[in-house]
């Protein structure tokens, strides 16, 4: 089965809308940063926070040092609902929780793979063939962008950055998923209403220009995208590709790959943290 004209037509429009949200130039929108933020919080019943703009991962980290215990508890609490604040690292929205929306059927495992490659390939994202765990004997397929691992790791290397809830490397992936659930492929969104809020509170945060956020109870640390990026021109796939994606991984051999306002630098080879020459 392929995408007919209409459906390509559709799919090549919100591939255009993504890649222009995910790009480090998009206008920073604060006000709606800080409107999907503080629904975020609501579904948490926890009150709106104040909330702290920084230019890069590691001024937010600084900061969240200064304020120590006057920023409040890290969000998540161990008695509340994860909602959004749940993906720390988070890989695929409609997997975060694979065996509830196995059974709502919403998930990918009955799409035909050839559907699946005509949806990626003008989202630059490469799809993958899993089976097993989290559900026991599934077989499915998941889709992300190699641009947005590269990125996670290179600010996750830094050991003093706390783990941080994306916005900007969403709009990375999250445009193959919408298209998939416009198309009417992740199964009745009725079934499963919450995950759909959830995926559209991640959709409108890839959109609005942020970098990524720290939630904490009495305070949220935002962080602005990288002033500059650099990425290779080829990748190198492993085995269970099923569509190669061309949004290619961080690199530069000559000098950082991400460069943010405040003078941060992330030094990256092939998509892996690099530090020394």
């Amino acid at each position: 089965m392929r995408l007919n004209a209409e459906q390509a037509e559709l799919v090549a429009g919100l591939a255009r809308d993504w890649r222009a949200a995910a790009a480090v130039s998009r206008p920073l929108d604060r006000e709606a940063t800080e409107a999907v933020i503080w629904s975020a919080y609501a579904d948490l019943e926890t009150p709106p926070p104040r909330i702290a703009w920084v230019d890069s991962p590691r001024e937010a980290a600084r900061l969240l040092g200064e304020l120590g215990e006057r920023a409040g508890g890290v969000l998540p609490r161990k008695d509340q609902p994860l909602g959004i604040t749940g993906w720390m690292h988070p890989r695929h929205v409609i997997w975060i929780d694979a065996a509830l929306l196995h059974q709502a059927g919403f998930d990918l495992g009955e799409v035909d793979v050839n559907l699946l490659a005509d949806i990626a390939e003008p989202f630059g994202v490469t799809v993958y063939d899993w089976y097993g765990p989290p559900v026991e004997g599934a077989h499915g397929y998941e889709a992300d962008a190699l641009l947005r691992v590269s990125v996670r790791d290179a600010v996750c290397s830094d050991r003093s950055v706390p783990a941080p809830c994306e916005a900007w490397t969403g709009a990375m992936w999250v445009g193959f998923y919408d298209a998939a659930l416009r198309l009417g492929l992740l199964g009745p969104p009725e079934d499963a209403p919450g995950y759909v809020r959830y995926f559209g509170q991640i959709a409108d945060l890839g959109r609005c220009g942020a970098g990524w956020w720290w939630p904490r109870t009495d305070v949220c640390v935002v962080s602005r995208r990288p002033v500059s990026m650099s990425v290779e021109p080829e990748v190198v796939y492993g085995g269970q590709v099923i569509q190669r994606g061309d949004a290619h991984r961080l690199h530069r051999d000559d000098g950082p790959a991400l460069v943010f306002a405040d003078g941060s630098t992330y030094d990256v080879r092939h998509g892996k943290p690099h530090a020394g020459p």
